[in-house]
């Protein structure tokens, strides 16, 4: 806040200085004490004791009004922003370096220190001041003679002179309570940060904004100490702050946190931030059908059927949304891809299991299954053989499964609960058996405490952390409840399968009322209960075309594919002359284009092209001027576009081209801007964007953007480079329909985003990278209609598909990966029917 000049003054009158402090009918802001003192001999009012010090006598002026009003040497009509007090404010109390007796004042509506309106009225006080280095404590009330609730404070220090001095200081208000708001309650795949925000009101409701900051911090303390849930800050030390709430799911196996917050003086609060999801998930054991069921939030309506299983028992999902099923009646567990209604992508340790009950997943896609007439645990590691492994033995009938935020395996059997390590191959570390009677399902809440359902006690017992002792609560439900499984909702609710009830409820915290929902539809002794997010399929038949450089093939592979996911089709063979295939594209009549970069040859394949079959087009021979050629696309008017990696060129040819034509437009030549030209794609404009994989020699890397037409040796209309951008390994781009550039970076093995019209050395707006994405040298790129990328990596011979929108150290909501899918150093990537 500015200092202003001093007031004009009358030389027959002492010199008084002003200080303002302003008030609204919301909040707080800045107070600003201006003050002009001149000395008085001595003491003077307020009942001062004599005193040798000099000391002078000036006036506070309290400023009560929504619009501001004209400051102290001002121009006629000129205003200030408002210094806002609360509009509750009715006295104020000023000390001099803590002094007493303190100057009380009335500052209330109908004071005869104030003058104008209740709304925008200004109240003129007598203060007084030692020369000298002065301390000014400021202090609000809601009550008359500094009584009440103390609504806000401020604190200033001035050199009081003869003549005059001015300070500026601001009013911290006092938080007397707040409101908690999550910008999302779960965190579904592809986001994987929140917004936490707080409104904090005065004692009398008065809603706190800035620029003051609250005299009473609100301090927030994360329930996750796995380091799963990070935070940007721990403290809202004034309105208007936000907290990021980050969550690595790669961290640790919490999925869930619970956030308090405490101000003094103030009643604390908590909220929940899920890295689950919001549809809910039931198994259904008692239906003829067996069906699995989803209810979406806000878990009112009739369910969706998924699939149906013979005596389907429990559920778990991974980080990518596949969904696994204990299957008791047939005896093993199935896993199903998003969204859940085809055929399984794998069946585990059939053969093996004897009724297998509780299952779990842990953050790197193990899958841990209780073997109920075994006597033991299994494990399946991703991508999930047929054959499970056992892990632990010795067991007692065991039912339930789970996994703390540390990953450590917990299970049920009988009447105890065992604690297990990673690897989980010794001896437990820990055996819980207080208040268990048949327990079954577990969870974690959001600080770490397990919570156990007692099928035969018709109880839900809560264990704190080490879980050792006797237990901290006991939820107790009606007698025919026989609760199997639990779960917690992103809002923090307990939500508990009641087998014979036929019902699912949600208890709201502390899980010792009514239940706020119950759920009866479509239920049938239901067996268990998982939240994951509400799926989608994919725009129906599309599929993935792949450029295989491990064996000169090319894959075509449902784009809803997930897993160990077989190909529908394969090209491959000496016939059909592909010589390491880069670049893949497909045309509007379902012809297929891939490139050679070894033959330096174009090969075209008629639509459902299958097995070592010829093609039916092939541009080659020194007339085409193909000399490396790696990245296709075709335009709007069916011309073909080539870039040549080798001639850092780009070459176009006319719709249908055959043989050792030659190209019909060429961009070369040193205003091109070209280097080790890579992948191309066009906007929905027709503009041209070509990578350019300099940084392999040592150049920089870049994006170059052509208009339509271009032609010779054209300089490009945009052209984004340097090291802001954060390519490092360009090879594929893609524009999305808003005009948003996505580059897939090899060596970086990440993907960086940019906005429309991005130019020279612009930052992006969104990196997918880290642990969690899976990305490892980084190939083709491409988006379905509803915005979802898909990526191919030959650092793990996979494709791994993100959600639209994903930003940061995100996992992805699908991967294609197994011997099964053909993917061997995979290069090209288009999307096609």
């Amino acid at each position: 806040m500015k200092r202003r000049g001093p007031a004009r003054r009358n030389p027959q009158k002492h010199r008084r200085g002003t200080r303002r402090i302003g008030e609204s009918m919301r909040a707080y802001y800045a107070l600003l004490i201006v003050a002009f003192l001149s000395a008085c001999g001595g003491g003077g009012g307020f009942g001062a004791p004599p005193n040798p010090v000099q000391r002078s006598a000036g006036t506070l002026k309290l400023v009560v009004g929504p619009t501001g009003s004209i400051l102290p040497g001002s121009t006629t009509g000129s205003r200030a922003k408002p210094r806002f007090i609360s509009p509750s404010a009715k006295s104020v109390s000023i000390t001099a370096n803590g002094a007493l007796p303190a100057t009380i004042a009335d500052i209330s509506a109908g004071s005869p220190n104030c003058t104008g309106s209740a709304g925008s009225r200004t109240c003129t006080i007598t203060v007084q001041a030692p020369l000298g280095n002065d301390t000014f404590a400021i202090v609000i009330f809601d009550g008359p003679n500094a009584t009440g609730n103390q609504l806000g404070s401020a604190s200033a220090t001035a050199n009081v002179t003869p003549s005059g001095f001015s300070v500026t200081a601001t009013v911290n208000a006092v938080v007397a309570s707040y409101m908690l708001t999550l910008s999302t309650p779960s965190l579904n795949p592809g986001t994987n940060t929140a917004t936490l925000t707080a409104v904090a009101k005065d004692a009398d409701g008065n809603v706190i904004t800035g620029p003051g900051g609250f005299a009473n911090p609100i301090t927030i303390t994360n329930g996750d100490k796995s380091g799963a849930f990070t935070l940007s800050a721990t403290s809202f030390t004034g309105p208007g702050q936000s907290i990021t709430i980050s969550h690595n799911s790669a961290a640790s196996c919490a999925n869930l946190t619970t956030l308090i917050a405490s101000a003094p003086g103030a009643p604390s609060q908590s909220v929940t931030l899920s890295g689950t999801g919001t549809s809910l998930y039931v198994t259904n054991l008692g239906d003829v059908t067996g069906p699995v069921l989803q209810f979406p939030a806000p878990y009112t309506s009739a369910p969706k059927m998924l699939y149906s299983a013979l005596n389907p028992d429990n559920l778990a999902f991974d980080l990518q949304s596949n969904l696994f099923v204990s299957v008791a009646g047939a005896g093993f567990v199935q896993e199903n891809a998003p969204p859940y209604t085809g055929s399984p992508s794998a069946v585990i340790g059939s053969g093996q299991f004897r009724t297998p009950q509780g299952v779990a997943v842990d953050n790197k896609g193990n899958l841990f299954a209780a073997d109920f007439g075994n006597n033991r645990v299994l494990q399946s590691a991703s991508p999930h053989p047929a054959a499970a492994v056992p892990i632990i033995t010795g067991l007692n009938s065991p039912t339930g499964v789970a996994l703390d935020p540390a990953c450590n395996l917990f299970v049920s059997d009988a009447n105890s609960v065992r604690e297990y390590t990673p690897p989980y191959n010794g001896s437990p570390i820990a055996t819980v058996t207080s208040g268990l009677n048949g327990p079954r399902g577990m969870t974690f809440d959001g600080s770490g405490n397990l919570f156990v359902a007692n099928f035969a006690g018709n109880t839900v017992v809560e264990f704190a952390p080490p879980y050792t002792g006797a237990p901290i609560a006991t939820i107790a439900l009606p007698a025919n409840a026989s609760p199997n499984d639990l779960a917690f909702d992103p809002n923090g609710n307990l939500v508990v399968a009641e087998y014979q009830a036929n019902k699912i409820i949600f208890l709201a915290p502390p899980f010792t009322g009514s239940p706020a929902l119950t759920i009866t539809s479509g239920l049938s002794l239901p067996t268990g209960v998982k939240f994951a997010p509400p799926v989608s399929a994919p725009p129906p038949g599309l599929h993935l075309y792949m450029t295989q450089l491990g064996n000169d093939s090319v894959t075509v592979t449902p784009s809803n594919a997930n897993g160990n996911a077989a190909p529908i089709r394969t090209i491959i063979g000496a016939n059909t002359q592909l010589s390491q295939p880069y670049g893949i594209t497909v045309d509007g009549s379902g012809d297929s284009y891939a490139s050679g970069l070894r033959n330096a040859t174009v090969t075209i394949y008629a639509p459902g092209a299958n097995g070592n079959v010829a093609p039916i087009r092939t541009l080659n021979g020194s007339s085409t001027g193909l000399n490396g050629p790696l990245g296709l696309a075709i335009d709007s008017s069916g011309d073909l576009i080539v870039s040549n990696f080798f001639a850092s060129i780009v070459t176009v040819y006319a719709p249908g081209a055959n043989g050792n034509v030659a190209p019909i437009r060429t961009i070369s030549g040193g205003n091109t801007g070209l280097g080790q030209t890579y992948g191309l794609t066009l906007d929905s404009a027709g503009n041209l964007y070509v990578v350019n994989n300099k940084s392999q020699f040592g150049g920089v890397d870049s994006v170059t953007v052509y208009a339509p037409g271009a032609n010779g040796n054209v300089a490009p209309i945009r052209a984004i480079t340097g090291n802001a951008t954060g390519m490092s390994g360009a090879v594929f781009d893609v524009v999305d329909a808003a005009g948003n550039l996505y580059v897939s970076n090899a060596t970086a093995h990440s993907i960086t985003k940019y906005a429309p019209g991005a130019n020279g050395n612009a930052a992006p707006i969104a990196t997918i990278a880290g642990s969690n994405t899976g990305l490892a040298q980084t190939g083709g790129i491409v988006l379905d209609s509803s915005g979802n990328i898909y990526v191919d990596n030959d650092g793990n011979n996979s494709v791994e598909v993100f959600a639209a929108g994903a930003n940061g150290n995100v996992a992805p909501i699908r991967t294609i990966i197994g011997p099964n899918t053909g993917i061997t150093s995979p290069v090209g990537l288009a999307l096609a029917p």
